[in-house]
């Protein structure tokens, strides 16, 4: 029979993996006999010494393994409110401010609610991906407020995206913002809220642009608006 030199490397492969076998079963089978050798105290070293260390990065690793599982197919928190800021003018002192009166005014578990501000609409210099991200949220109602440039407030009342606040806000609230209304043009419904000055309060300068508070008219969370508002207005 002919033997080639693949067939040498393959057994020679072969008895390394079977020496490899045999050398690992001697130590298990010698640290064995040595623990039964031990008294009480010292099979407590030979426990620490040999298995703990290994037990706790086990327990450490199956850990990790579960957090990561759990975050990313486990329940997710509620979102009872979510704030959209096209162009955001505000600090992030000023967002986090926001974020964290709404959690005091609505959350009650932070493991299992949350309420998001998200910043992330830049009409200006990411408009086609911020427009299209904007109209789909919208569409699937995930947001329920949004803070946005006057020049923006024309472009949504065609597909009726605001709710009139007469519908939103109590009687006694909305007559106090009556300075701040802002109407549509064509049927004089009370759509948004002049926050200019709430901008220009947080940024402790004077601002030009006008800003503009609106409750989106599919919010599943429609009755925390006035909650926003509160925010943004002071009292």
């Amino acid at each position: 029979m002919k033997i080639t030199a693949d067939d040498g490397k393959s057994q020679k492969t072969t008895l390394n993996d079977d020496a490899a076998i045999y050398t690992k079963r001697d130590e298990q089978k010698k640290a064995s006999e040595t623990f039964k050798e031990l008294n009480g105290k010292e099979k407590w070293q030979f426990f620490k010494d040999y298995v703990l260390f290994k037990l706790v990065v086990g327990i450490i690793i199956t850990a990790l393994v579960v957090s990561l599982l759990y975050s990313t197919f486990g329940p997710k928190p509620e979102m009872l409110y979510y704030v959209a800021i096209i162009d955001n003018p505000l600090y992030k002192d000023n967002i986090e401010s926001m974020t964290n009166d709404l959690k005091a005014k609505f959350v009650t578990d932070e493991k299992k609610e949350e309420i998001q501000i998200d910043t992330d609409f830049y009409f200006i210099s990411n408009e086609y991906n911020s427009r299209m991200k904007f109209v789909t949220y919208i569409s699937g109602a995930t947001i329920d407020a949004a803070i946005f440039p006057s020049s923006e407030f024309t472009n949504y009342l065609d597909s009726e995206a605001y709710a009139d606040l007469e519908t939103v806000l109590d009687k006694s609230v909305l007559d106090k913002l009556e300075p701040y209304w802002i109407r549509g043009p064509q049927n004089n419904k009370i759509y948004a809220l002049d926050v200019t000055e709430y901008i220009s309060r947080a940024l402790e300068t004077e601002v030009t642009a006008k800003y503009y508070v609106a409750c989106i008219a599919n919010s599943k969370n429609m009755e925390r608006f006035e909650g926003l508002v509160e925010h943004l207005f002071g009292f």
